[in-house]
């Protein structure tokens, strides 16, 4: 694996908040089965809370061992509206935020979950660019 960021992006057909927040639980919980610690990022306090809550109930069945930021800094998984620093180790970013990650991150995994919504797409493409031109 080379140095730079994957960055892989999920179009969600329903344009709905709860099914984009399903789609990125089941990311997360993908990463986190194959050994990932993931990272988590909301787009604000209310998404985080719901995102929270959504990963304990999401899937008949299925827990995703998590915390929120400062909560538990071992957890697998971290739930926050901001991105982590670069020197904490995360193996994947799933983000739902509109703006692109700024920090350069290095051999990491960016899931980018897409609304079906024209401004998310219009939004998506400028992260795109942003990624592309580092």
């Amino acid at each position: 694996m080379g140095t730079e960021a994957i960055v892989e992006f999920y179009l969600l057909e329903n344009p709905s908040d709860s099914g984009v927040m399903r789609l990125a639980c089941r990311v997360v919980e993908k990463a986190w089965q194959t050994g990932n610690r993931v990272w988590l990022l909301a787009r604000d306090g209310p998404q985080g809370d719901a995102l929270d809550e959504l990963l304990w109930t999401f899937s008949q069945g299925s827990f995703v061992p998590h915390a929120r930021r400062g909560e538990d800094s071992d957890a697998p998984v971290v739930v926050a509206t901001e991105p982590p620093d670069p020197r904490d180790r995360f193996d994947v970013i799933v983000t739902l935020h509109s703006d692109p990650l700024d920090e350069p991150f290095h051999r990491l995994r960016i899931a980018d979950i897409i609304g079906a919504g024209e401004s998310e797409q219009q939004q998506a493409r400028l992260r795109y660019q942003v990624y592309r031109d580092r």
